[in-house]
């Protein structure tokens, strides 16, 4: 399905969480962009858990996206 958005991104919704993905849906066009970022954003922190075995490794990458996120909003994002 197109919804105008980024293929790979769409795919990984999709495969990932297919109940979330379709709420993209309905959602107006010009909003689904920034819908589908929230939940990729979502989609990426609920992956942590499984990636750390020591709670400060999950804090560090917490913190990465954290501090990611306030530069975007500055107009600086990271290039990763």
């Amino acid at each position: 399905m197109n919804l105008g958005l980024d293929a790979s991104l769409t795919h990984d919704l999709h495969r990932d969480d297919p109940d979330r993905f379709w709420c993209l849906v309905p959602t107006a066009p010009g909003q689904r962009q920034a819908a589908a970022a929230l939940l990729a954003l979502n989609q990426e922190l609920g992956r942590i858990p499984g990636q750390v075995t020591q709670p400060m490794a999950g804090f560090i990458r917490l913190e990465w996206w954290r501090e990611a996120i306030a530069e975007a909003r500055a107009g600086q994002p990271r290039r990763h």
